[in-house]
């Protein structure tokens, strides 16, 4: 007929015809909905879909899907004591996780310090970390978290620009390691190749080479240009 009615099949189990057409059914696995389900909420109120573990005897065993008036997005929120928003698609598309207006196709907000993202599994591919010192000065960390070949490579234009090696070498232009008395900083080019240091019209530019962190012994050997109206070069030792 052309309302929508009930048929008992037998005890256990409930058809909704509309139309002449079954559109939802229960079974032992649970209902069966066809063709799909619209839940509306009351004006200024939200539209909600909770689901439950253990026979719905432990709250903590609870997500809900939520959809508030307002255009707030998608929530899907965990039950801790109260609910908490995990993870928000807002009516741009745009993705938080961890909470609820994200700023960014995909925002992650986790903890002050510690892993905020993983790509790949947990041995393996990237980690990225954020930490905050004091005076809320914040870093962020990217792991390649292989001990064996935890090496990150960076690419411009499909081509690789630079890599840093599971061994803490840094390679630009190449892929290959210069001398082992030399090859914590490797810079390869086809053409001609070099490092510029561009310093103000009065300062000066230097190369210092130290074996410790005080003292003269930070600037053992150097060599400096002095920029100015009479420019000059000085190669020497802290001794000089």
């Amino acid at each position: 007929t052309g309302s929508p009615h009930f048929k008992g099949v037998h005890a256990a189990e409930v058809e909704l015809f509309h139309n002449g057409n079954r559109r939802l059914q229960t079974t032992d696995d649970g209902i069966t909905v066809d063709k799909g389900v619209t839940i509306n909420g009351i004006e200024g109120g939200d539209a909600q879909i909770r689901l439950r573990a253990d026979q719905g005897d432990d709250n903590n065993d609870m997500f809900r899907f939520v959809v508030s008036d307002g255009g707030t997005g998608l929530r899907i929120q965990g039950y801790d004591g109260s609910f908490q928003s995990r993870l928000t698609i807002d009516t741009s598309g745009n993705i938080g996780v961890g909470l609820e207006s994200p700023s960014a196709k995909l925002h992650v907000n986790g903890t002050t310090n510690g892993l905020q993202a993983r790509f790949g599994g947990a041995g393996t591919g990237l980690g990225i970390l954020c930490f905050q010192k004091t005076n809320n000065n914040a870093g962020v960390t990217f792991e390649a978290q292989d001990a064996t070949h935890g090496t990150l490579t960076f690419k411009t234009a499909g081509s690789e620009r630079l890599r840093i090696t599971s061994g803490g070498q840094v390679l630009i232009g190449t892929t290959d390691a210069g001398h082992s008395s030399a090859d914590d900083l490797t810079i390869n080019n086809s053409g001609n190749g070099g490092i510029t240091i561009r310093t103000g019209t009065t300062s000066n530019g230097a190369i210092f080479f130290a074996d410790s962190t005080t003292g003269d012994a930070r600037f053992d050997g150097f060599v400096q240009y002095n920029h100015g109206s009479n420019p000059y070069m000085i190669f020497g030792t802290a001794t000089d």
